[in-house]
Formats: structure tokens, sequence, C-alpha cells
């Protein structure tokens, strides 16, 4: 047995202003590629205008380590773009260490520089897998990228012991 929708009626009030309803939705999450909100105007249900705004993404890092030392901050580095996190490690490393004058043996660096690059490979993979799955090839391009990404993520695996967010770096390492 169905049950038929209920008849509202529209109500008007006097002072009550009934325009255009303007919401911020977002921050979206990373996996959107390109992180973004958007600023809606709405008219009931309808929507009348869209702004996509880009390049929007914080999450709450600095607050965070405010509290905590530079080794207990390490790991939310590599969550700020879990792409490229092997850099970020890097560039949050190196800025601690530079603070305090720590001299990094020279086959860290070579090991640095290594992750680094194979980071930007898996980065520049996927991002080739998204774009032609975005141009209209349907799943296969991108099935195909994340192969070949996986095969670099299983190197990562072996050397970090941890599968989707890999912090291995610690300063002076």
């Amino acid at each position: 047995m169905t049950t038929a929708a209920p008849n509202y009626e529209l109500i008007q009030q006097d002072g009550l202003d009934t325009g255009l309803l303007e919401v911020s939705m977002g921050p979206h999450h990373p996996s959107t590629h390109g992180v973004f909100r958007m600023d809606v105007k709405l008219d009931g249900e309808t929507v009348m205008d869209l702004k996509p705004v880009f390049g929007y993404l914080h999450r709450n890092h600095e607050k965070l380590a405010e509290n905590m030392s530079y080794l207990s901050s390490m790991p939310f580095t590599d969550r700020l773009d879990y792409f490229n996190s092997m850099t970020n490690n890097w560039a949050y490393a190196l800025a601690a260490e530079q603070l305090v004058e720590i001299e990094v043996p020279e086959r860290a660096e070579y090991l640095r520089v290594i992750m680094a690059e194979l980071t930007r490979l898996v980065n520049h993979v996927s991002l080739v897998g998204f774009f032609i799955n975005d141009l209209g090839a349907l799943g296969t391009p991108l099935l195909y990228a994340f192969r070949e990404r996986e095969k670099i993520l299983d190197l990562f695996e072996r050397r970090a012991d941890d599968v989707q967010l890999l912090s291995l770096r610690r300063t002076a390492q």
C-alpha cells in the first residue's frame, strides 16, 4: 500500500525574505582530483548559479603541529597530498634539519631523491590515467595507469612497511 505525498501549501509571510539561498559546499575530498569547494545559489531545489573555487586545501596541519614535536608532526605531512607523500615528508624533514643545523648523511640524501622521483612518477602516471578517463576513455587507461602505479607502491611498501600513507621520513635519517 502506498501513501500519497502530502499536499504542502506555500505560506507567504510579510518580511520573510524568500530570495536565493547562497550555500558554500565543500571543500571536497582530494580524490576529486583538484580539491575545490562550490559557491551555489539555490532557488528552492533549483541551482541558479554555481561558482567553483579551486585550490582549496587546508587540513589544520599548522595548528596541530603547534603542540607537538617535529618528529610527531611528520606523519601529517604525507596526508596533505597522499599522491605526493614522500616529497612532502622530504620537504618537512629538510626544513626541520635546516632549522637545527643537522648534517644529513650522503646515502640518506640519495635515498630521499630516489623516493621523491618515484613519488613523482606515481603522481604523473595517476594524472595521465585520470586525465584520459576524464576525456572519455572510460576506465581502461586508468586501470593501466594504476597497474603501473602499484608496481612503484610495492617498492614503497617494502621500504616503509605501510600501504596507504608512507611516512618513512625522519629528520637526519
